[in-house]
């Protein structure tokens, strides 16, 4: 499964065997998130990472790939998310997707926002109360609720759900686009010009890092939602019209070109304006420059995994399952091992190797033995 269950589900129209390269690109998605949060100590970012991790190593390689994998990876998890969901529709109905992605997906945010986070805080604040009082009275009274990497579980809900009630409203509305031809690059250039303006104003008033609760309670942060929300919407065309297997590369390819040249470029010299951005001409322009490297870079990885890891292997069927299980535990592993490198007096480089190397180590096999739990593995 992905990180959600819609990834599983193949449209009709495109052969099973032919997509065995998002799936791939799943995994290397999975495991730069992996990566980004073990490189978040040694960064030093926004956030408040240092809270639970204070690690004076630093590395500006580190900071590279941060800023690197913020311009597409969360975003391109969105567009594979919402590509199959149209034909999970066509299979279950609008009413058993729902029920659906409302397991699968709140399942999780309930036990670990509720159970696994409040009762971390109950351990460090609630002294001297019960565990209910200080989780109803403290903890999700005031719309503080700790949702970590699970932000992206709760947004990706609630696009789901949303969209979902846009299909009962408007039936109709799963027949747009069916037949449309892959973009071209008039279609890509008005598609990342119209997402850097509207990424442009809403950085005027939230400048990256900065976060807000969405509905009272769901964080997230305004700055990227113009591109999580594109993603998303792109992805429900995209698979709509199989876009996947129809993308030309001739099309794709000077994009991803584009998209590596100007990052190196600019990360010579900006690496850390790129990073939080501390003037509002150099806001705007990465508000801009930003979602366009996003897609040049997916784009290309379409077109290079469709090319080259068109087959399953005998990798893939073994991982593929245990992916989203991954996401949901992997970050516990990250801290727990960053914390154990604190006092080690290594440079920051080995010692993320060694956080996402271990996380690798001890996640796959965890999910794999939880997986053979039937509760659990209904979810995972």
């Amino acid at each position: 499964m992905a990180i959600s269950e819609t990834i599983s589900e193949a449209p009709s129209t495109a052969p099973f065997e032919r997509l065995h390269a998002i799936q791939w690109i799943r995994a290397l998605l999975t495991l730069l998130v992996i990566a980004h949060h073990a490189a978040e100590p040694y960064v030093a970012v926004g956030g408040d990472w240092a809270a639970m991790v204070n690690d004076p190593a630093r590395s500006d390689l580190l900071l590279t790939l941060f800023v690197f994998n913020r311009t597409f990876f969360m975003g391109f998890f969105f567009l594979i998310s919402a590509y199959f969901l149209d034909a999970s529709i066509a299979r279950h109905g609008l009413l058993g997707v729902a029920w659906r992605r409302l397991f699968r997906l709140g399942v999780p945010i309930v036990f670990i926002v509720v159970l696994v986070f409040g009762g971390i805080g109950y351990a460090i604040y609630g002294e001297g109360q019960g565990f209910l009082t200080f989780l109803f009275r403290d903890y999700l009274a005031d719309g503080d609720a700790e949702f970590g990497h699970l932000w992206f579980i709760a947004h990706l809900l609630i696009y789901i759900l949303f969209y979902l009630a846009l299909r009962a409203v408007f039936p109709g509305l799963g027949q747009i686009g069916a037949d449309l031809a892959p973009p071209g690059h008039g279609a890509i250039l008005v598609f990342v010009l119209g997402l850097g303006a509207v990424t442009a104003c809403v950085r005027l008033f939230w400048p990256i890092d900065e976060w807000t609760r969405l509905l009272g309670l769901v964080p997230g942060e305004p700055a990227h939602m113009p591109f999580y929300v594109a993603l998303f919407a792109a992805g429900i065309l995209a698979g709509r019209a199989g876009w996947f297997t129809r993308l030309q590369a001739r099309v794709a390819l000077p994009w991803a070109l584009a998209a590596t040249v100007a990052f190196a470029g600019l990360a010579i010299w900006a690496t850390p304006s790129l990073a939080q951005p501390d003037t509002l001409a150099m806001r705007m322009a990465w508000a801009f420059l930003e979602p366009a490297i996003g897609v040049g870079i997916i784009l290309g990885l379409v077109i290079v995994f469709r090319r080259f890891f068109a087959e399953s292997g005998r990798l893939l069927p073994w991982i593929e399952g245990n992916l989203y299980g991954i996401y949901l535990v992997h970050l516990f592993v990250v801290i727990a091992l960053q914390i154990a490198l604190v006092e080690v007096d290594w440079p920051a480089l080995q010692k993320f190797i060694v956080v996402v190397a271990g996380t690798i180590a001890v996640s796959l096999p965890m999910v794999a033995l939880l997986r053979r739990v039937p509760g659990i593995r209904a979810v995972l």
